[in-house]
């Protein structure tokens, strides 16, 4: 069977999508239009704009020309900016194909430059006749359909998860988990000294590993290492970290050093420490209204009893959520190994590994590109 070896840009025209930006940043929660990133987010926002549309034809892949990430559209949009590429076929190429093809690619982004045109676009790919490309997407579709139906199932029982931690810590802390007597009833603000983090770190050169670790208001807290022990905050017992944006919180029990503003610092007085954590998980917060989350967060009523009792409350909520984590380590090696599996499938896919030839389909006929000969 006749099959091809060709550059990724014999098969796509891009287009720039200057016409398609979105003036307004100023994102609705739902609409028509939805607003558009290569990245994870994908779907910023919606807009009311009604200029400005890219309305196909569809599908098309919309490619990030600095990461490198893509996503496969077929819908009307707009976009939040010119660092992507639209991706649209040429003759005798399913694009859904192509865009399997680049999950398999893994393109060095490091230096912030375009990467379509430089690199990606000059990407070899052996392409089969239109209809071996059809059954091999039809297959991937039907195999990713089962296996994303997995990874349904697994992302609700992780959900289910956060919603056991959150109910664990409501009945602590309304004395069902554990029974309490003579609450002490204060606020936030009462309960724990601020700390101001004088010191910020104003370079983002940070270390991978080192002796500090350095606390934003991220997921994971810990963005990197310093190794300028004269920077750190010393600890003289654990504190709370809190982003002021974000509403998390992190216990922190080691020295460290602030690299963001809007990070604050907690140190509870004279209680268990843990405890303070796990109250403070237990606030809710509202979703509107506080610009700088503190200055709710301060005037939060808390409850405490006796330091024996808040031990027992620990305790009680630490064996539950140990429980919970186990359960969740499962779930996530789960994902992972789904993951795994998907990457599988599309390497026998572009092996020629996955569906089965067929002599008797008709090969590709590209158009001669300028500087190429056939």
């Amino acid at each position: 069977m006749q099959q091809k070896i060709i550059e990724l840009n014999e098969v796509l025209d891009y287009q720039q999508p200057t016409p398609y930006i979105v003036k307004s940043t100023d994102y609705m929660e739902s609409g028509d239009i939805p607003v558009l990133t290569a990245g994870k987010t994908f779907i910023l926002g919606y807009t009311k704009e009604k200029k400005g549309i890219f309305t196909g034809p569809f599908p098309v892949i919309i490619f990030d020309d600095f990461t490198t990430a893509t996503k496969l559209v077929n819908f009307p949009f707009k976009v939040k900016s010119s660092a992507m590429k639209i991706l649209l076929p040429k003759a005798n190429v399913d694009i859904k194909y192509i865009f399997y093809f680049l999950q398999t690619q893994k393109f060095s982004a490091e230096t912030h430059k375009r990467y379509w045109i430089s690199v990606c676009a000059k990407t070899k790919i052996l392409l089969p006749p239109m209809a071996e490309q059809k059954r091999i997407v039809r297959k991937i579709e039907e195999l990713f359909g089962v296996i994303d139906r997995d990874i349904q199932r697994l992302t609700d029982t992780l959900e289910q998860l956060s919603q056991f931690r959150q109910s664990v810590l409501q009945q602590a802390f309304s004395g069902k988990l554990y029974k309490t007597t003579n609450w002490l009833i204060t606020t936030f603000g009462k309960s724990f000294i601020s700390i101001n983090p004088k010191i910020k770190i104003k370079t983002k050169n940070y270390l991978s590993n080192g002796d500090i670790p350095i606390i934003d208001q991220g997921e994971d807290f810990i963005s990197g290492y310093w190794n300028n022990k004269n920077d750190a905050i010393q600890i003289s017992k654990p504190v709370l970290c809190f982003g002021d944006h974000t509403r998390r919180f992190k216990y922190v029990d080691f020295n460290f050093v602030v690299g963001a503003d809007g990070l604050k610092i907690f140190q509870p007085k004279d209680f268990e420490p843990k405890f303070g954590y796990y109250a403070a998980l237990a606030l809710k917060f509202p979703n509107k209204g506080y610009a700088r989350h503190s200055v709710f967060l301060k005037k939060c009523k808390m409850y405490i009893p006796s330091l024996p009792e808040q031990q027992k409350i620990v305790d009680e909520i630490e064996k539950a959520f140990h429980a919970a984590d186990q359960v969740q380590k499962a779930v996530q090696n789960a994902l992972e190994e789904a993951k795994k599996l998907k990457q599988s499938i599309l390497k026998k896919a572009f092996a020629g590994e996955l569906v089965p030839q067929d002599p008797n389909d008709k090969p590709v006929n590209l158009p001669v590109l300028k500087g190429k000969t056939k």
